[in-house]
């Protein structure tokens, strides 16, 4: 079984352009036609998901050729963490409430073996080297206890942190959309340019900022329609962040 460090380290592209994804949730084939919206090109782009690739959609199994891929990455989503903890290699911390995985039993063992070996080697957070400074990705936050992106990745290690990492929603939820006025200054990360979260769906659809933390699950795995605002993918090229393609 392959395990990744607790985080990983992406140089600066030197080639092509970075874009980061909200959680794919088993929809690929919506993915695909939204890199085939905006251009993408996998001899020189990358594509970073910000975690939770399994569950909800009807693709679920597709993740463990979308990490075969050179030019695909993500971290570990909460989703993802508690389906290795089904597996037996991660604790308690990493349950569910309600069990998400059916759609596992239709796998034969060999395709089985192949995700949690692919799922296993996840990074519990990312970060790409940009010209305007370091850009962190983590699937739910980045806690509030942590005053810089350093202190957070040498705690990576702690089973608590990681837990964190992939299931809070104490800064999300205070967390403004990209075009409302709002105090920002206040809740900046030190030691990075931003970071990148997807985990908790941000009401009306519309991505949300606080200080240099962006949260872009937008629900484009939602199969119904949303109360408010309308469900798609967000995608973000890191030079622009705040600018959503």
């Amino acid at each position: 079984m392959s395990h990744q460090p607790p985080f990983l380290r992406l140089p600066r592209n030197h080639l092509g352009r970075d874009f980061v994804i909200g959680d794919i949730h088993g929809h690929f084939s919506r993915v695909e036609r939204e890199l085939e919206r905006i251009g993408f090109r996998p001899t020189r782009d990358r594509l970073i998901c910000v975690g939770d690739l399994v569950d909800r959609g009807p693709e679920s199994e597709r993740a463990a050729d979308w990490l075969g891929y050179d030019w695909f990455f993500a971290v570990m989503g909460n989703h993802d963490a508690s389906l290795l903890h089904r597996w037996g290699l991660l604790g308690a911390k990493f349950e569910l409430w309600h069990d998400h995985h059916g759609w596992l039993e239709r796998l034969s063992s060999d395709a089985q073996a192949r995700l949690r070996e692919r799922l296993a080697a996840l990074p519990w957070a990312l970060e790409i080297d940009t010209a305007a400074g370091p850009v962190g990705i983590v699937h739910a936050e980045v806690p509030e206890a942590f005053a810089s992106w350093q202190a957070f990745l040498r705690r990576l290690d702690d089973e608590q942190v990681r837990s964190q990492a992939v299931s809070n929603r104490d800064l999300a939820r205070r967390a403004d959309d990209l075009d409302a006025p709002g105090e920002y200054a206040d809740h900046r990360l030190a030691g990075v340019a931003w970071t990148i979260h997807g985990h908790t769906p941000r009401r009306y659809c519309r991505p949300g900022r606080l200080g240099n933390r962006l949260w872009i699950d937008t629900m484009g795995w939602f199969d119904g329609t949303p109360q408010y605002g309308e469900a798609r993918f967000t995608i973000v090229d890191i030079r622009a962040p705040l600018t959503p393609l």
